[in-house]
């Protein structure tokens, strides 16, 4: 009984400190993007596919807020959480990961793309569970299937706690300075495969985080 209390109350009560605790953290900072005209030009007419590490889960989804987003959160107890969270944001969550219900989570993700409510898919590239920076097929199935752009966004925080779990989870502070870059498109079709189009958005992301 308590477990399940505690469960409920842990799905409540973080998504509504996230928000509250992420939304102080953009109010206090300064704010660059860089590389995101593209990007913002292609929403204006169709729609795209942002690839993000891991590492920035908690950062990356509030510029995101409200603009018709749909994501994967994986069917694991931190996946309903982070599902929740997302969803008070706004976001459209699909449940399943590479290792769980990943193909059919994708699928519904492709239908979606394919009507008229939503205008972007997220995905974290190289999660739930690493390597970091490893970039999965799941987004690149996508890429093909729907004949999207990939855009790889990376996102930097001058004042900051790096965890030590496997992605090093990025927490930005207070009174900050935030840095959100976009990188240059990457189509996946007949002269690139899905092998091919995971490492060309590995090295695109380095790249973007070898910036500084």
């Amino acid at each position: 009984m308590a477990r399940a209390v505690g469960d409920l109350v842990s799905k409540r009560l973080i998504p509504l400190f996230y928000r509250l605790y992420i939304g102080l953290v953009f109010l206090t900072s300064k704010r660059i993007y860089i590389g995101f005209e593209d990007l913002l030009e292609r929403l204006k007419k169709g729609k795209a596919i942002v690839a993000i590490p891991h590492q920035f889960i908690l950062l990356a989804p509030y510029i995101y807020r409200e603009k018709g987003v749909i994501t994967m959160a994986s069917r694991s107890k931190d996946g309903e959480i982070i599902a929740r969270t997302l969803e008070a944001l706004g976001f459209e969550v699909v449940r399943g990961s590479s290792s769980r219900g990943g193909s059919r989570a994708l699928l519904s993700m492709v239908k979606r793309l394919k009507g008229k409510d939503v205008k972007v898919a997220a995905l974290t590239v190289d999660g739930p569970r690493g390597p970091k920076g490893k970039v999965k097929p799941g987004v690149a199935f996508l890429a093909r299937k729907t004949g999207l752009p990939l855009y790889p966004v990376t996102c930097e925080a001058r004042r900051k706690i790096l965890l030590k779990n496997w992605d090093r989870t990025l927490i930005p502070l207070p009174f900050n300075h935030l840095t959100f870059r976009c990188g240059t498109p990457l189509m996946v079709g007949e002269d690139l495969d899905d092998r091919r189009a995971c490492y060309e958005l590995e090295e695109r992301l380095k790249a973007l985080e070898g910036r500084g």
